[in-house]
């Protein structure tokens, strides 16, 4: 019984002894034999009568015989043994001379093979139980796993899960911190490359920060408390199997071949096998995963990209044959066994042919033995991988032992390692492939086989030497063969010979012709919108409601900060001042220039509705001309001097702001944006319904075309003048930029029904030319929009455009080119001059004087408090200066004004009593032959006339215009929009208040409780509409009524004196209180001795002040507040405001 150890197949090689068995068990075998036996002695014979028949050499045919007798004369029983799993197969009746040869050989290649292994094996895995160069491999595929989605996507999982991108926020702290380090000068890349990955990107920073996505919402942090965030989040990662199972998936070796080891331990094993016994298996992974984010964070900013052209070439040879070897090595090791297979059963199958040739003599003989060679060749394979296993992992190690101590913690030892363990896979897969030749020559000898090796080792085939020297001229062929499709990566798929039905689009004069009409289109919409605010002034309105207007529009133009309305709104202030007038008066003003600026509105015009209102009283108050005779708010009843001067007046100003039609444009403009926001309301809610949704759709339309110019104009300034562009690669562009893709999906949701379907039919089109769909889509849409002929979707489309193809300018990386002495070549002896400098990287001496002055980061914090307390003396001095003189300049202001003390009357004492008090808290224009104001007691006569029903539908009403309410109620309607200014909530407060006094009076309503969230002036109207109510029903109810809410008319006092008037004293706000009411609390001379404290015990100013806040009481609410303007402003900057 013989064993045979096989190296191929077992299953193989028992079918191939089972028919040797049968082959040689037969007597067409010995019949075989034996027309060898008579070809060898008829050989014998020759060659003796050629010999000169000196002798026949009988004994070789006697030796031939005794060899086959031996060998094919008994049988024997063989065990095949397979090397690989163990497994045993019996055949029986085997020749006794194939089963011993085969057991001999077999027994001394495995036992060869093992011993080679244990011996060669001391540092590097067997090639029997691990694959070839399993070490070398396994750290060369992390890198590449390192960069695979599956990858990210685990870490985020293993992190947080929602919300979660790693590799997002690594990115951003490298990009925002880590780079920033550098550019501060704070660390040197060589610093970054050769420090521990983690050491190298730590910025501690309290003034840089990045923004991380760690969990829930992007946070942004500080870059000290960045890495802390990214520390946690990364030690989280670690020993994650999460992470491992991804990075073995990403290896392609998801089992690990070694079963229930994981990816950490494989790794320990490699690198202690290669020497890397200090080596941090976590660490390296760590580092290999940064080492990717990191190069794309940095974008190439600190490379140096002059390579020359000899050695790309060089370069490319070398990657080339490292490609090419180590794709030969996996070759070979997926068709060793096959062929070990192969062979090692082939020599047992010409077992039968070898006894035919054994018999031919000295011939047979050798033949039969260059068969058993055959079969030591084969054996021989697994000893050699192993001796080649051992050479290229001990070479590798002493590559990687000259690295630093520990080279897979930093990025520069990954790339090194990389190259290295690169290189030397490459030289142990090409002699792995070579080892059929190797073995060849150790059985053989054979100079032919090593010289077939020594072939293999030149790099004639990956050197292309036509990239240094061009062929000066290529001959082509006289038919050249077409592809079907053509792909690259700027235009995407394409059917070869489409390019000239793919449109082209020159963007240049397609947005030129596009600003053109916009500009058009959006000076129209202005003009249009200028036109509709003067009609919503003036037309159908009386002078007070156009005053009131004008008021509203002043109020825009306060809260506007374009300089047109600042420009205006100087003006109107200096006119104010001036004439001593208040803040809505300016408002006034403000309005009337700006309708001459903005609508083109006569001077004369203004002048008449500004003579209607507060304004005119108060301008002809204190103007030269004569006209104590009042201003009943009828321009009629104005003389023509003082017209004529306030037109002058008007037309003035509105000249000295000195606009330009395109200064014009501008405030229309702006005005129009004005219409929609809380300080445009006051002026809107003035017009009636239908004339308020004109004019807020004629702003939206002004505003909208405008927005669109600009867009467009944005566009072409960041596209330029560019010549026609090829739909196909603008939409390739489109579809690689998620910002640009995302632009246009965007606006195609806002394009029209026409445009869509154009789209979609233009879509349709491109995929017919090989177009994939998402490339299709995108050019369908972009032509589309570009086509329109609207000019908001062109907008769309121009602004997509210039995302894509990077013409959308942004500031980022501004430190990009700080290791360059000169930013761009320069040109020395004029046109045509050939002497140009590149770039030349910064010398030691330069970048260290450069880094010389800029001071470290607390320095700096230093510096900035120093400069801070400085600031802030310099502004105290300042204040203080300011102050004083102008304190000095508002005492003289006070002590020259004329007033006469206030004897009013009781307000209690008459209904005219509370129409004072209504003028002085409530306020409000006249309105016509009788308003709120002038004639109180009339206002509520008409509001006694009504039953509740009617006047709760009279304040339904007042919300519906003003020209509704005046056609409805007559006189009452022209009383309400007389005080439309006010607002319609006050309106309706004092009908409640009306009405509740009613109900107050059985006893059914407390008036304070009714009041109470109300605001002052509504409050106030609330109350003189109930006081009205009450007297209406006697003076028992009246007495009563001052008695019980006596205090609240006090209160509102003096809340309009301290929030309405500006005047920030209590003592102050109860002398006018005081003197408003007509009644005093007998702490008058309290008050006024209060008052001279608070003016720096200043008697004089002080009864001055007190004098002025008596007489101002008697006024009306406009006039109150230019009588108190000066005492308030002393008392604001005497407080520091």
């Amino acid at each position: 019984m013989w064993t045979i150890h096989s190296v191929g197949d077992s299953a193989f090689l028992e079918q191939v002894l089972i028919a040797v068995s049968m082959i040689t068990g037969t007597g067409d075998f010995t019949q075989m034999a034996s027309v060898g036996l008579l070809i060898g002695v008829l050989i014998v014979f020759f060659q003796s009568i050629m010999n000169g028949a000196k002798e026949i050499q009988i004994g070789t045919i006697l030796v031939a015989w005794i060899f086959y007798a031996m060998a094919f004369g008994p049988s024997t029983t063989v065990l095949i043994e397979d090397a690989y799993s163990g497994e045993v197969r019996v055949v029986d009746n085997v020749p006794v001379g194939p089963a011993a040869v085969g057991s001999v050989v077999s027994n001394v290649g495995y036992s060869v093979t093992s011993l080679f292994e244990q011996g060669y094996s001391f540092i590097s895995p067997g090639s029997t139980q691990n694959r070839f160069a399993d070490s070398l491999h396994l750290i060369n595929q992390l890198q590449d796993a390192a960069v695979n989605p599956v990858v990210f996507k685990a870490m985020d999982n293993a992190v947080g899960g929602e919300g979660v991108n790693v590799e997002l926020s690594i990115h951003n702290y490298i990009r925002e911190c880590t780079l920033t380090k550098i550019d501060l000068h704070q660390a040197s890349i060589q610093d970054l490359f050769t420090a521990p990955a983690m050491q190298a990107l730590r910025f501690e920073s309290d003034l840089y920060g990045t923004r991380l996505y760690l969990g829930g919402s992007p946070q942004d942090y500080t870059c000290s408390d960045g890495f802390v965030a990214i520390s946690n989040a990364l030690n989280e990662v670690k020993g994650n199997y999460l992470v491992h199972e991804a990075i073995e998936r990403g290896m392609r070796d998801a089992s690990g071949d070694v079963a229930g080891v994981g990816v950490s331990n494989r790794l320990y094993d490699a690198l202690a096998s290669l020497g890397m016994t200090g080596s941090n298996a976590q660490d390296y992974i760590l580092t290999t995963v940064l080492k990717p984010i990191y190069e794309d964070a940095a974008q190439g900013k600190y490379q140096d990209m002059r390579d020359f052209s000899s050695a790309i070439m060089l370069n490319q040879a070398i990657q080339q044959r490292n490609t090419q070897w180590a794709a030969e090595q996996s070759m070979f090791m997926t068709i060793v066994r096959p062929m070990m297979t192969f062979f090692e059963g082939f020599v047992y199958a010409v077992t039968p042919l070898a006894a035919f040739f054994m018999l031919m003599g000295r011939f047979g003989i050798g033949l039969v033995g260059k068969y058993l060679v055959t079969l030591a060749w084969i054996q021989l394979w697994m000893p050699v991988l192993s001796i080649i296993n051992l050479y290229i992992h001990m070479s590798a190690t002493g590559a990687l032992s000259a690295l630093e101590n520990d080279p897979f913690s930093t990025f520069h030892g990954i790339s090194e390692a990389y190259q290295i363990t690169s290189n030397w896979l490459a030289t142990g897969g090409m002699l792995a492939a070579a080892t059929p030749v190797i073995t060849l020559f150790v059985v053989t000898g054979s100079t032919y086989a090593m010289t077939s090796l020594a072939g293999r080792l030149n790099g004639g085939d990956h050197i292309n030497e036509k990239i240094s020297t061009p062929d000066a001229i290529k001959p082509s062929a006289a038919l050249d063969m077409m592809p079907k499709s053509q792909f690259d990566d700027f235009r995407g798929l394409q059917l070869t010979g489409s390019e000239s039905m793919v449109d082209k689009v020159n963007v240049g004069n397609m947005l030129s012709s596009a600003v053109s009409s916009s500009q058009a289109s959006s000076a129209q919409a202005t003009q249009s919108f200028a036109s509709q605010l003067s009609n919503s002034v003036f037309s159908g309105a009386s002078a007070e409601q156009s005053y009131a207007r004008l008021q509203g529009l002043g109020q825009s133009l306060r809260a506007s900060d374009s300089s047109q309305a600042q420009a205006i709104y100087g003006q109107a202030q200096d006119y104010a001042r001036q004439y001593g007038l208040n803040e809505s008066h300016t408002d006034a003003i403000a309005g009337a220039i700006g309708m001459q600026a903005s609508a083109n509105v006569d001077a004369g015009q203004v002048a008449g509705a500004l003579l209607a209102g507060p304004a005119g009283m108060a301008i002809a108050k204190a103007a030269p001309v004569d006209v104590k005779g009042g201003i009943s708010g009828s321009a009629t009843s104005t003389s023509t001097d003082q017209r004529q001067q306030l037109t002058g007046d008007m037309d003035r100003l509105a000249k000295n702001v000195g606009f330009t039609d395109s200064d014009s444009a501008a405030l229309t403009r702006d005005i129009a944006r004005q219409v929609n926001t809380q300080s445009g309301q006051r002026f809107t809610n003035s017009l009636g319904e239908e004339q308020r949704e004109q004019f807020s759709e004629s702003a939206t339309q002004a505003i909208t075309a405008q927005n669109t110019y600009q867009r467009l104009a944005s566009a072409q300034s960041s596209i330029g003048t560019t010549s026609a562009m090829d739909m196909r690669a603008l939409a390739e562009a489109v579809t690689s930029s998620p910002e640009a893709h995302s632009q246009l999906r965007d606006g195609m949701r806002m394009a029209s029904p026409e445009t869509r379907q154009l789209a979609a039919e233009k879509s349709q089109f491109y995929e017919a030319l090989g177009m994939d769909s998402a490339r299709a889509t995108a050019g369908g849409q972009l032509y589309a929009l570009l086509n329109s002929g609207k000019a908001s979707e062109q907008a769309i489309a121009a602004e997509t455009i210039a995302s894509a193809t990077g013409s959308a300018t942004t500031v980022k990386d501004s430190n990009a080119q700080q290791d360059l002495l000169e930013s761009s070549p320069a040109i020395t002896h004029g046109i045509g001059a050939r002497e140009l400098q590149e770039p030349q990287s910064m010398s030691n001496e330069q970048r260290n004087q450069a880094r010389a002055g800029v001071p470290g980061e607390s320095a700096v914090l230093q510096r900035h408090n120093q400069n801070l307390s400085n600031v802030e003396a310099a502004d105290s001095e300042n204040r203080d200066d300011y102050r004083g003189e102008r304190l000095g300049a508002l005492r003289s202001q006070i002590m020259a004004s004329e007033v006469e003390p206030s004897t009013s009357a009781s307000i209690f004492s008459t209904t005219e009593g509370i129409g004072r008090f209504f003028d002085q808290v409530v306020g409000g224009v006249s309105a016509g032959a009788g308003g709120f104001s002038d004639d109180f007691a009339g206002s509520m006569e008409h509001l006694a006339a009504m039953t509740p029903q009617e006047r709760d539908q009279f304040i339904a009403d007042s919300n519906r215009g003003d020209q509704y309410i005046q056609d409805e109620y007559g006189v009452a309607g022209h009383i309400a929009t007389g005080a439309a200014d006010l607002g319609r909530s006050i309106i309706g407060a004092g009908v409640s208040g009306y009405t509740a006094a009613k109900e107050w009076i059985t006893g059914e309503s407390d008036l304070s409780e009714a009041a109470k969230d109300m605001s002052i002036r509504e409050r106030g109207m609330f109350f003189a509409a109930a006081f009205a109510s009450a007297s209406e029903e006697g003076a028992e109810h009246a007495q009563r009524f001052v008695e019980q809410y006596g205090d609240e008319f006090r209160e509102l006092a003096v809340q309009t004196a301290i929030h309405e008037h500006g005047l920030q004293s209590q003592a102050g706000a109860q002398l006018f209180a005081s003197s408003l009411l007509g009644e005093s609390d007998g702490r008058e001379a309290e008050y006024r001795q209060q008052l001279q404290s608070e003016f720096g015990g200043d008697a004089d100013l002080a009864n001055k002040a007190a004098d002025i806040i008596e007489a101002s009481a008697g006024a009306g609410r406009e006039q109150a507040g230019g009588y108190l303007m000066p005492v308030s402003r002393y008392m604001a900057v005497q407080n520091g405001e």
